[in-house]
């Protein structure tokens, strides 16, 4: 089998692609860092947000699956 990953001095940053992650792992990260703002100020919690979370957790029992 070929390794056909790019060898240019060993940083993975030179990689397409590489700053597109981590761009969304910045907007994901701030993204739950304003929800847990809203959480601990009160703000989040409603009867829809409940509703989702327990058909999720329901269809995963259902399902035989763990939290992730």
């Amino acid at each position: 089998m070929v390794d056909k990953r790019r060898k240019s001095g060993g940083l993975e940053n030179d990689q397409p692609g590489v700053s597109a992650q981590n761009a969304g792992g910045q907007q994901r990260a701030e993204r739950l860092a304003a929800i847990r703002r809203a959480v601990e100020a009160g703000e989040y919690d409603s009867e829809e947000l409940l509703a989702i979370a327990f058909d999720r957790m329901l269809k995963r029992y259902q399902s035989g699956l763990t939290a992730d």
